[in-house]
């Protein structure tokens, strides 16, 4: 063997290995999770990532709901996170993450609290911005103004949105002056204000829920994921963004 090709041989061994990890950090894993995860998701992943030799991530935010239905259709997801038990029940692995909490919010230029959803249905918006019927935060939110005796008063003013990310917007721009959404999509918003924190025993519980889609060709790389999103610092990371830790 010339002295040429032992250094390409010796070359090869040094890189061959590198491509090889290059190749495997290339792998996408692809995750489906409900709108109010939009802030929190990306510094989950950003620390899974600085603790270990993690996948490339793809990302998707939608209703709970809207996010099922896809994932039925045969959407390529590898993990979603929902907010909703019944629609995380056909997943492999399902975990529960964290929990949440229903607050009332109005544009930060707004000066008005309420002490209750009854004072709340006393002197009604024009709007009241909830998430759509199907979506796991509208109802939430319907249930605890049923439970609170005020649905009949508020229902005429409620307008829905596709998700609770955008029953927020209205919210932030002016377009409703009241609205139902998680603490969670309040932290990071500075066009609304806090007005009211919900009763937790007039809805549900808000669980947020983790699993790996059934028909993901990447079972092992999601279960190391949901096994992260499940650890002391992750959920450090989700109560500093609102959610509750479970």
């Amino acid at each position: 063997m010339s002295w040429q090709t032992m250094r390409l041989v010796a070359i090869l061994t040094v890189l061959l290995p590198a491509f090889g990890l290059a190749e495997a950090r290339a792998e996408t894993l692809t995750v489906g999770a409900a709108s109010s995860l939009t802030d929190v998701l990306p510094k989950l992943i950003e620390a899974y990532k600085a603790a270990e030799a993690a996948p490339d991530f793809k990302t998707t935010f939608d209703a709970t709901s809207r996010l099922a239905k896809q994932i039925e259709q045969g959407a390529p997801m590898d993990v979603f996170l929902a907010t909703d038990d019944d629609f995380s029940k056909k997943l492999n692995d399902r975990r529960t993450l964290a929990g949440g909490h229903l607050v009332v919010i109005v544009p930060a230029g707004q000066t008005q609290h309420f002490k209750s959803l009854k004072e709340l249905a006393a002197a009604p918006p024009k709007k009241l911005a909830l998430a759509g019927e199907n979506v796991p935060a509208g109802k939430y939110a319907e249930a605890a103004l049923k439970a609170s005796g005020v649905w009949d008063d508020l229902k005429a003013k409620v307008v829905r949105a596709d998700n609770v990310r955008a029953a927020l917007k209205w919210v932030a721009v002016g377009e409703a002056e009241v609205g139902i959404v998680y603490l969670s999509d309040v932290i990071n918003e500075p066009r609304v204000r806090l007005a009211l924190g919900i009763e937790s025993a007039t809805h549900p519980p808000i669980h947020y829920v983790g699993g790996i889609v059934a028909a993901s060709k990447k079972q092992e790389q999601a279960k190391k994921f949901l096994d992260f999103l499940q650890s002391d610092a992750a959920k450090a990371i989700f109560v500093t963004f609102g959610f509750t830790r479970l």
